[in-house]
């Protein structure tokens, strides 16, 4: 057994996937996008639960339903979240209500990071498992951010987050605690109908 499959067995990680915006910018949900025959949702999830850890959360808001119908067949939960016209932070707060008390750990995602994969994934879980770091996040460019995994020494800062400011102060508060990892193409998001491109 190597040393991640070791230390899986001793932390429980959940995810939480944020999936409530409106895409007010795009005109249309961007969860649904289709990117290389998959829905990001679905492409997140999947992603997400290549991970085999302990539970995978998807919080939606504002296409709720057309979201939840997407993913009926994946294993994962669902959740609504009635504040999401709050911003990120009501999303996150959401999760951690289902996973806080059951986890060391959670993984955050965005649906529309149409680079992220297994692999990255997999790192930021080694990442944890192997160390001492209570916060691993992603470095692109010049940016840091999601995908970003907290230890449950961090779920208090979680849970005091509001607007749409995400998780990133607490990791830019904790830097001396944390690890970076490289995400190259992370900052490629969609936001816009100029970010559709038809090789997507």
């Amino acid at each position: 057994m190597d040393s991640s499959m070791a230390g899986s067995l001793k932390k429980h990680i959940g995810v939480i996937i944020l999936a409530a915006g409106s895409s007010s910018r795009l005109g249309k949900p961007k969860q649904l996008l289709m990117v290389g025959g998959k829905s990001l949702i679905i492409r997140v999830c999947e992603a997400a639960l290549s991970l085999n850890i302990a539970k995978v959360v998807v919080v939606t808001g504002a296409y709720a339903e057309r979201v939840r119908s997407g993913i009926v067949h994946l294993p994962v939960m669902v959740i609504f979240n009635e504040e999401w016209e709050e911003g990120m932070a009501s999303s996150i707060r959401k999760g951690m209500e289902v996973l806080s008390s059951q986890m060391d750990a959670v993984i955050i995602l965005l649906c529309d990071q149409v680079n992220l994969n297994s692999s990255l994934l997999a790192e930021i879980r080694d990442a944890y498992l192997n160390s001492s770091f209570k916060v691993v996040y992603c470095r692109y460019g010049d940016e840091i951010g999601v995908p970003a995994l907290f230890d449950k020494a961090m779920f208090p800062e979680l849970f005091q987050l509001r607007g749409d400011t995400g998780a990133k102060p607490i990791i830019k508060r904790h830097l001396e605690q944390s690890q970076a990892i490289s995400f190259p193409g992370g900052d490629t998001d969609i936001d816009r109908p100029s970010d559709v491109r038809d090789e997507l």
